[in-house]
This record gives structure tokens, sequence and C-alpha cells, in this order.
């Protein structure tokens, strides 16, 4: 009887650790398939980490990620949602309200950041969210004293492109509220991050009106 009782639990080990390495192999499977550009064996390797770990919402993410490059907007739609659902983590909260702030869903947009930042109102990527979302209702002014948290955090903030945008839309919301000087400092920290066409041709039009 005994020795039943061992197997069993050996058994019952062993199909747990199986399952966990064939998650993770799945997630590096799709992670390696993207970087060199197969998003169908990609997003074939993330359902397959999905069945492994149900509703796990990093797969779920980089499942949304394909489907919103393709324009499926739906299929996307379905996976953010889950993970809204099943994580609170704020960096993909932040990166799913961008979504529906690409698709023009401000409603969505203003109910995911506000709830984000109330649960974490210390979190960069909270405040990064507020900081967006009054910037795209031209709330330039609220906007500008979310950004500001965010810049003076910047040690905290691990994503450049993050930092980069909101060092550039903190300018631009700088302009708007007639504080060019400071605009113009953010929008050259903005550059060093990311030297995009846009932030230099921003900059170049806001050294014009000095």
């Amino acid at each position: 009887m005994k020795k039943i009782m061992v197997l069993l639990i050996a058994l019952f080990c062993f199909c747990g650790y199986a399952g966990a390495k064939n998650y993770q192999s799945s997630m590096e499977d799709a992670e390696a398939a993207q970087k060199i550009g197969d998003n169908d064996l990609a997003l074939e390797c993330f359902k397959e980490a999905v069945r492994y770990k149900n509703g796990d919402p990093h797969a779920m993410f980089q499942m949304g990620k394909i489907y919103e490059d393709r324009g499926d907007i739906k299929k996307a739609k379905e996976c953010y949602e889950t993970v809204l659902a099943r994580s609170s983590d704020p960096q993909l909260v932040y990166d799913v309200g961008a979504f529906y702030m690409r698709i023009g869903d401000i409603s969505k947009v203003e109910d995911i950041y506000t709830d984000s930042w109330r649960r974490k109102v210390n979190s960069v990527e909270a405040n990064m969210g507020m900081g967006d979302y009054n910037f795209i209702i031209k709330n330039y002014r609220k906007a500008i004293e979310f950004y500001e948290f965010v810049t003076e955090r910047e040690s905290a903030v691990k994503n450049n492109q993050m930092l980069a945008l909101a060092y550039f839309r903190y300018a631009v919301c700088l302009e708007a509220t007639e504080k060019r000087d400071k605009a113009l400092k953010m929008c050259q920290k903005a550059m060093r991050l990311d030297a995009s066409e846009e932030i230099k041709n921003y900059y170049n039009s806001l050294k014009k009106k000095r």
C-alpha cells in the first residue's frame, strides 16, 4: 500500500512538473518564433501555453498583439479583456489601455486607467495611463500632474519607450499651457531616449517659437 502511495505521489509531482515545463517551453518557442517574424507559429505556441495554464495573461496579451497586428480587433479585444480579468500587473494594464486608445475607445481608456490608478496610485504605469487619458481629452493641466510624477521617477520606469513618450507628451502639455522653455527641456530628454522624426520635428518647431 505504501509503495502504491509513493508511486501515486511521484506521478502527481511529475505531471505537475511536466505541465509547468510545457508551459514554459511553449512560451519560449513562441518568443523564438516572434524573433524570426513567424507570427503564425508564435500564435500557435501561445495558444498551447494557454492550454497548459488556462487564461495566462502574458500569453493572452501576446496573442492579442498578434491579432491586433492582423487587424482582427474583435479577437484582440477578447484576449485583452482576459488580460484585464486575470491580471493587475501595471505594465500589462497600461498596454491594454493603450490598445483601446489606439482604436479610439476613450471611455474604455478612462475606465481602465482610472481603476488602475485608484488601486496603484504610486505606480509609474498607472500615473502614465492617467496622463495619457487626460492628454487625449486635452485636459493638459491635469495631464501635467501625472507626467510630472512619472518623469520625476525616471529610474523606476523600466520601459524607455514609455519614458520617452512621457517626456514628449509632457512637453506638448507644457507648450499648451504656455511653458515653452520647460517644454523644450522635456523634449530634449525625450529625444535622448527616442530620436524619432515626430519628436525631432516637434523640438524644431518649439525652437522656432522661442
